[in-house]
């Protein structure tokens, strides 16, 4: 059995040396730590982001997915993200203390029990429910997370936009807001093709500028009846 004080003083120890952290990673992570008290220290969890985003205090979804990405990458925690909606992702804490340097693996029917009661179904996550070594839980992290796809820089993204006749400004707009999302949809998906979206983009831009132009056609009131041209022809009877 884990001693929660033990477990609690050395990530609050942890947290006091990494200078990377910020209030969200260190809120995120003790909302984990507590799902992973309630679960009696479990080799892996069960986590639901809307429960962890309530008790984080975190209200965006993009910075919920930077900061639990990070907590992986940092090593506080392995993070294996769930693409089907009707199941939570799994979490496997990693031990900070000096004692044991990692969880061990196998089977823990703990888990097993709480899958069931938070999200019950018959369908297995993988042919293997869970890493029986540390090797197979590498190769999982590399099939789950979606942490090595590529995404673009804003060259790339204005060059795209120019070859499908669009405007820099709606390129840099298309960039901006997908990079402030880390390059993940509304629900928390990681982008795998960004050329897909960016024609859908520029196809939805195209329809609205087309509307404003059949909304505000251009009025009398806006022509300029003073406005003359220099090439006049002055052989036409006035």
């Amino acid at each position: 059995m884990r001693n929660y004080i033990k477990l609690l003083t050395a990530a609050y120890e942890q947290f006091y040396k990494d200078s990377r952290l910020s209030p969200s990673h260190v809120s995120l992570y003790m909302a984990l730590f507590q799902e992973w008290n309630i679960s009696r220290f479990a080799i892996e969890f069960y986590a639901d982001r809307h429960l962890l985003m309530k008790i984080s205090k975190i209200g965006s979804t993009s910075t919920y997915h930077r900061c639990i990405v990070q907590l992986h990458d940092w090593g506080y925690l392995i993070y294996y993200p769930s693409f089907n909606p009707f199941k939570g992702s799994r979490i496997r804490m990693q031990l900070l203390d000096d004692t044991e340097q990692e969880l061990a693996s196998g089977y823990d029917p703990k888990l097993e029990q709480l899958a069931e009661r938070y999200h019950p179904t018959t369908e297995q996550l993988d042919d293997r429910k869970y890493p029986v070594s540390e090797q197979a839980c590498v190769s999982n992290i590399k099939h789950n997370k979606p942490l090595n796809i590529k995404t673009p820089n804003r060259k790339e993204v204005i060059l795209f936009f120019k070859n499908l006749k669009s405007k820099k400004s709606s390129a840099n707009h298309f960039f901006d807001h997908y990079q402030g999302q880390n390059w993940v949809t509304g629900d928390g998906l990681a982008i795998k093709n960004w050329k897909s979206l960016a024609k859908k983009w520029i196809d939805r831009q195209h329809a609205f500028e087309k509307k404003n132009k059949i909304r505000h056609p251009k009025s009398e009131k806006d022509i300029d009846f003073l406005k003359t041209t220099n090439d006049k022809d002055y052989g036409q009877p006035l």
